[in-house]
């Protein structure tokens, strides 16, 4: 999940942004997946997001060797599953 700071930064942005632009404003983001849920995609969408992009660095044999997570439960296959 984002941090609840986070969240609250974006919620803020598209509020702002919402009201400058009439809500006329597609929403997209992009990240490595590692720290998104369910949870975190309904608020994501609640918010006006309508896509999303979600990098990896390569297979997972590259991905595993590259990336050192604190949280070892952050997995390639996590990330898919995400």
């Amino acid at each position: 999940m984002l941090k609840p700071s986070r969240i609250q930064i974006i919620e803020y942005i598209t509020q702002k942004l919402n009201t400058r632009f009439n809500g006329d404003i597609v929403y997209s983001i992009i990240t490595n997946g590692s720290l998104m849920t369910k949870n975190t995609v309904k608020k994501l969408l609640g918010l006006g997001v309508k896509r999303a992009q979600v990098t990896f660095d390569g297979d997972k044999s590259v991905y595993e060797e590259t990336k050192n997570y604190i949280d070892k439960n952050i997995t390639f296959e996590s990330i898919l599953e995400n």
